[in-house]
């Protein structure tokens, strides 16, 4: 067990060395396949340590290697950063996830890491839905994203 301590208040984080070794191998993946718009890279896998961080990346205003550099997958495609901000931008619907017109960081951008950490539910979306969304709920997400898969 590790703990976590600061001002104010400590957290106590079982089996978090076992997450850690998971999500570095790359398994934090909500899913995994050729063929999903969620395959940012265009390696043929789905996941949060490349593809999400790609998205957030570019929805951050990152722009060139700062995009990309440090997460692509094996086998990439999308290999600059342009890749990524033409690809984004082609399958401008699938990244708008909450349906405000807008792709932004701190809500889009969030969504989809959770998603491919595998997060679902309540945990999914609590605080970072935008205000004037028309997704707002975790099964009207997850719907979303399922048929874009």
């Amino acid at each position: 067990m590790i703990t976590v301590k600061n001002r104010i208040n400590s957290v106590k984080l079982k089996h978090m060395m076992g997450w850690l070794f998971a999500v570095n191998l790359g398994l934090g993946s909500a899913f995994a396949g050729a063929g999903s718009v969620y395959d940012v890279d265009g390696d043929g896998e789905v996941k949060a340590l490349t593809d999400g961080l790609l998205v957030i990346r570019h929805q951050f205003g990152f722009t060139g290697a700062s995009v990309i550099n440090g997460a692509l997958g094996q086998g990439a495609v999308r290999i600059a950063g342009d890749d990524v901000a033409q690809y984004v931008a082609a399958n401008y619907q699938a990244f708008d996830l909450d349906g405000d017109g807008e792709h932004a960081a701190l809500t889009d951008g969030l969504i989809v890491l959770r998603y491919l950490f595998g997060l679902t539910g309540d945990t999914l979306v609590k605080g970072v839905v935008a205000a004037d969304a028309n997704r707002v709920s975790a099964a009207e997400i997850e719907a979303h994203m399922a048929v874009l898969t």
